[in-house]
């Protein structure tokens, strides 16, 4: 069963004029997009908000993609794993497998390509605009073979 340890993330950021409202529907959630589309964003917005969460690891890849070899060491468990710039270290089938299979953690992926790394329609988003808000659109996948 996948642990959802963040099921919500909502954050004002201009007040009235723009909020983040996402809600987690898996313990693997890819957020994929172009650039620009708000996944750095968001990952800068989560670590600023992080300064006590012993339970959150931020990863980005585009510095050394073998940091993952030292948190997977590490076993850890009931974490939520965020990385930015998922599409480079998950070109490795080992790295792809282990984020796919492990289902102690709560990973959130921002990429460009998920094939492969998905469990289910419930584990792909965009980002996209509703009003004022900024929230994960689910539907997308629908109809796509992620395998």
């Amino acid at each position: 069963m996948d642990k959802v340890l963040m099921p919500t993330y909502k954050r004002e950021i201009i007040p009235g004029v723009l909020e983040f409202d996402l809600e987690f529907k898996s313990g693997l959630t890819v957020i994929c997009g172009d650039s620009a589309t708000g996944k750095t964003y968001f990952c800068s917005l989560l670590k600023e908000e992080d300064n006590s969460n012993k339970n959150m690891i931020f990863l980005d890849f585009t510095a050394n993609p073998k940091v993952l070899d030292y948190v997977l060491s590490k076993e850890i468990n009931n974490t939520i794993i965020v990385i930015d710039n998922a599409d480079i270290v998950l070109k490795d089938s080992k790295y792809r497998t282990y984020v796919r299979k492990d289902t102690s953690n709560q990973y959130i992926l921002m990429m460009r390509n998920f094939r492969g790394i998905v469990r289910g329609p419930q584990s792909v988003a965009r980002m996209m605009k509703k009003g004022n808000k900024i929230v994960l659109n689910y539907t997308f996948f629908d109809g796509i073979n992620a395998q």
